[in-house]
């Protein structure tokens, strides 16, 4: 089982549902700049849906030697989006991929009346909002992803129409805000719909499982990725067995 974590390695190895569903041997990948699969000078144009593929692919030939039978990839949310990203430029590598949510727990409170007081309205915010995900330490950890979100991967459309003259900060949101300026972020409309009409035309063995609390971001747009630098540019994923 290549199990492709989208973000860093888990501290606490762990199997995925597919790997205990087969009873499998299970390899965890870090996604590159997460974690420690940053190099010391970091060039983010090469954090890229076509580089962490190339990671990916490199993991498999190194163990294939190792590992002789069947290979599944798997991963969830983000790292679910990795694994298919993977079949994308090399649909030979494994001979099934399965994208699955990540595991939540429902957060969704009751709302507070409006005469609730302001200990519970905080409350009902935090726990819906989900406030200590934009603290700086969640943002210094997850930024490449904020930064993929930006570049390539896409973002909700939140509808904020109704809420005119009471939002101080519409556009809080925005990818953009949670990256550092000196960070330079240009959106590729080509990569997520050259995913998709891969999947949708060419695509095979691939099992999605959506959820309710992981949605994934919707993908819009038109024609073939740009071409990319040499995937041996910048620090490889780290491996976990």
């Amino acid at each position: 089982m290549l199990f492709t974590t989208g973000y860093e390695v888990p501290l606490s190895p762990r199997r995925a549902e597919p790997t205990v569903l087969l009873d499998g041997n299970q390899i965890g990948v870090e996604h590159r700049f997460f974690g420690t699969s940053r190099p010391a000078t970091v060039d983010w144009s090469h954090l890229t849906v076509r580089q962490a593929a190339e990671d990916h692919h490199r993991v498999v030939r190194l163990f294939r030697g190792l590992y002789r039978g069947n290979w599944v990839s798997t991963g969830g949310s983000k790292g679910g989006m990795a694994s298919v990203h993977h079949r994308r430029f090399h649909p030979d590598d494994v001979d099934g991929t399965s994208r699955t949510p990540r595991r939540t727990t429902s957060t969704t409170a009751r709302t507070p009346p409006t005469c609730g007081s302001s200990t519970e309205l905080y409350r009902w915010l935090e726990a819906t909002a989900l406030l200590a995900a934009y603290t700086d330490p969640v943002v210094e950890q997850h930024g490449p992803h904020f930064c993929q979100l930006g570049t390539q991967l896409g973002y909700y459309d939140v509808r904020t129409a109704h809420l005119t003259g009471l939002l101080r900060h519409p556009d809080a949101v925005e990818p953009r805000d949670l990256v550092p300026r000196d960070i330079p972020m240009r959106f590729d409309r080509r990569a997520m719909p050259d995913v998709d009409r891969w999947v949708r035309r060419r695509g095979s063995r691939l099992l999605f499982v959506n959820g309710d609390q992981d949605r994934p971001p919707p993908s819009t747009s038109v024609s073939a990725p740009a071409p990319v630098t040499p995937a041996s540019t910048g620090r490889p994923a780290s491996v976990t067995t």
